[in-house]
């Protein structure tokens, strides 16, 4: 969790895909399809997982290429608000040292408030490579990419109870009726409701909201396992794009090009010894 305002702070959970620290939390957006595991780690983790992750550290490692095997799946999903869901994963086998693996996904649904937010229109990939040359040698190479359309989240007016009981009217519609901010029936309580800083009753929300959000990275993981312990190589690189507009009762516009490059170099000790080390 994070009560950031900005993007410019960093999470006290850090966030790691694959062994790479994301450091924008909305490169963390559109990850969770064809995964291995998630790890939950309660904090401090500042010895593996690097600065700020006081509160823990949160790994989504995805599923590698498996060598030797071909293999296909494939599965879908329909609900109410029209709700499609398509994911697909293949794994190819290249020759005995070497195998590939794709997977895709696609989710969507029609608008939950009648404003049309609250709508949803995802798609991301994975394609991943693994090199097993010696018995001693893995290399993993990993790209994926995601983007993010559609009006983005949705909001409703309530009642506000923070003066105790000299609390305004609220509207005469619940949280239960999915009414937005620029609908009209938000538009017509706000115009009877008086403004007690300016002086004139509140105007309407703005009813332009979108989103057009872009996320990919590309890393590879290194593993050479030697007599005396685990050589491990981490390079990576990942970009975020963001550029939406919500409607929080105030107009948020955020347009945000994000970039991070890192090169990690980890050598571990075998754990059978007195003597245990990580050098990094």
């Amino acid at each position: 969790g994070s009560i950031a305002g900005n993007v410019f702070l960093d999470s006290p959970i850090a966030f790691n895909l694959d062994g790479v620290y994301i450091s924008h939390p909305p490169g963390a957006d559109g990850l969770f399809y064809d995964l291995e595991r998630v790890e939950v780690l309660k904090g401090p983790q500042g010895t593996l997982y690097g600065r700020n992750a006081t509160g823990g550290a949160i790994n989504v490692l995805s599923n590698k290429p498996v060598l030797g095997e071909f293999s296909a799946d494939v599965s879908g999903e329909y609900g109410n608000y029209s709700q499609l869901r398509g994911d697909g994963v293949v794994n190819v086998p290249i020759g005995d040292v070497a195998a590939v693996r794709a997977a895709v996904f696609h989710v969507q649904h029609q608008p939950y408030m009648n404003d049309h937010t609250d709508d949803q229109d995802d798609t991301g990939g994975r394609l991943s490579a693994r090199v097993e040359p010696t018995g001693n040698l893995t290399i993993d190479v990993m790209g994926d990419y995601f983007r993010q359309l559609g009006e983005g989240v949705g909001h409703t007016v309530v009642a506000n109870n923070i003066f105790g009981g000299s609390a305004l009217p609220g509207p005469n519609f619940s949280t239960a009726d999915r009414v937005g901010l620029s609908s009209p029936q938000t538009t017509a309580f706000l115009a009877e409701q008086p403004d007690t800083l300016l002086g004139a009753p509140f105007g309407p929300y703005s009813s332009t909201t979108f989103q057009n959000n872009n996320v990919w990275g590309v890393s590879s993981t290194v593993n050479w396992t030697l007599p005396f312990g685990s050589l491990t190589f981490v390079p990576a690189h990942r970009e975020s794009h963001i550029d939406y507009q919500s409607n929080v009762g105030v107009v948020l516009r955020e347009l945000t090009n994000d970039k991070q490059s890192s090169v990690e170099l980890r050598l571990a000790s075998n754990d059978e010894y007195r003597l245990r080390y990580l050098v990094g």
